[in-house]
């Protein structure tokens, strides 16, 4: 009955670890997870960076475009 009792307090104790353990892992886990959410916040803020300057690039050329267009018909005009 002793063995028993023993064998039983050994499954318990592993378990305990097994819990404690499975916690730690859970803390690295959710500091990885908010890394990598502040990680893709900062993507995501370069990459709107990157679209604004792009966009105002292809604005500035259009105007290029049309003001030459306008010089060349008050040329011929």
């Amino acid at each position: 009955m002793q063995s028993e009792v023993n064998d039983v307090t050994d499954i318990m104790r592993q378990n305990i670890q097994l819990g404690i353990e499975r916690g730690a892992n859970l803390d690295d886990l959710e500091i990885k997870a908010e890394d990598l959410n502040n990680y893709s916040q900062q993507f995501a803020y370069g990459a709107h960076e990157v679209h604004n300057k792009y966009w105002w690039k292809n604005v500035k050329m259009w105007i290029l475009i049309i003001i030459i267009v306008v010089i060349i018909l008050t040329l011929i005009i």
